[in-house]
């Protein structure tokens, strides 16, 4: 049956009642389902309690976030940069934390991954280079760790992944005027003089001329003698930055190593650079043997090996050897 009111028809049911209204009320009904429902609190699922670490143990490295060593944000792309190239994996590929004062990768095994990764961050770095330290020597650090991932990666044959480190390094380059930037603060506390070696100088090359190192010894001391080998990163137009200084002291027939190493994040926050290694800290770092070989201008020129160890173990197994090479009067 038909009621045409307005013009308009409207049709209504066996029980007089129009469609339109029941359709309303059939929503009313759907409405206070859902919101009865909402007001059910839900059940969560009991939760194990946690384990309780031992007395004195500390968990496992995660690696993440990378350290804060060339801007104050974690992650940002210079730090995540550093981390995913610097830091070590572990035995299941996991990326491990990242010594801040670290002076080489430990990155022994690139993967695909690992490249297209970098090769990824590095894009980011390009745009994110005036959010980073404005501080001099940091950016000269972070040119200088570019530059030496640019050798390390044409080494490795990846030219397309050494030409890109080589052009974001540029961006950090502030026209400094030659100089080995560094080299006495690494020396520390002595009376220190850069030994002449003349045409015969010991100019070690370091992951086949990345790195470069001078020899000093501490003239002030007369109860012993003592040694330095100060480790830079060449930059190119007569510009070198300080990243190592090992030590080596002999008096009364007994010798004693140390290292210090510039630390990045201390850099960044303004605190003390440079970062004596403890005895029984884990260091690693690529030796001068396995380039000092290499011709200072071949390209194809080996990586240095990379040596692991604690301080003592890794200085008194190298010096061992050269003492037993030294010719004896």
């Amino acid at each position: 049956m038909a009621d045409r009111r307005g013009g308009r028809s409207v049709r209504r049911g066996a029980d007089g009642g129009s469609i339109a209204g029941a359709a309303i009320i059939h929503a009313s009904v759907v409405v206070a389902f859902v919101v009865g429902c909402r007001t059910v609190p839900p059940e969560l699922p009991e939760l194990p309690e946690p384990t309780e670490l031992p007395s004195g143990a500390a968990p496992e490295l995660s690696g993440w976030p990378p350290p804060r060593v060339f801007a104050d944000e974690p992650l940002h792309p210079a730090n995540r940069w550093f981390h995913r190239s610097f830091a070590r994996r572990d035995e299941a590929g996991v990326i491990v934390a990242v010594d801040a004062a670290a002076p080489a990768s430990e990155l022994l095994e690139p993967s695909a991954i690992d490249k297209a990764e970098i090769a990824a961050i590095l894009r980011a770095v390009a745009h994110e280079t005036s959010t980073c330290s404005q501080d001099s020597t940091a950016r000269l650090v972070l040119r200088a760790d570019l530059v030496a991932q640019a050798r390390f990666w044409r080494r490795r044959g990846d030219d397309t992944l050494a030409m890109r480190h080589e052009e974001i390094a540029r961006e950090f380059d502030d026209r400094l005027p030659p100089g080995r930037v560094g080299a006495l603060d690494a020396l520390g506390s002595g009376d220190w003089r850069e030994v002449d070696q003349g045409a015969s100088a010991r100019e070690h090359l370091i992951d086949a001329g990345a790195r470069s190192s001078r020899v000093f010894e501490d003239v002030g001391d007369a109860a012993a003698t003592s040694v330095a080998i100060v480790s830079f990163t060449e930059l190119g137009s007569g510009v070198a930055v300080a990243r190592e200084c090992a030590i080596r002291s002999a008096a009364g027939g007994r010798v004693a190593y140390a290292l210090r190493r510039l630390d990045r994040a201390a850099l960044l926050a303004g605190g003390e650079r440079w970062r004596s290694i403890a005895r029984d800290e884990r260091i690693a770092f690529r030796g001068h043997d396995d380039a000092l070989a290499a011709a200072e201008s071949s390209v194809d020129a080996p990586v240095a090996a990379l040596h692991v160890g604690t301080l003592e173990g890794v200085c008194a197994r190298c010096h061992a050897q050269d003492e037993a090479a030294r010719p004896r009067n």
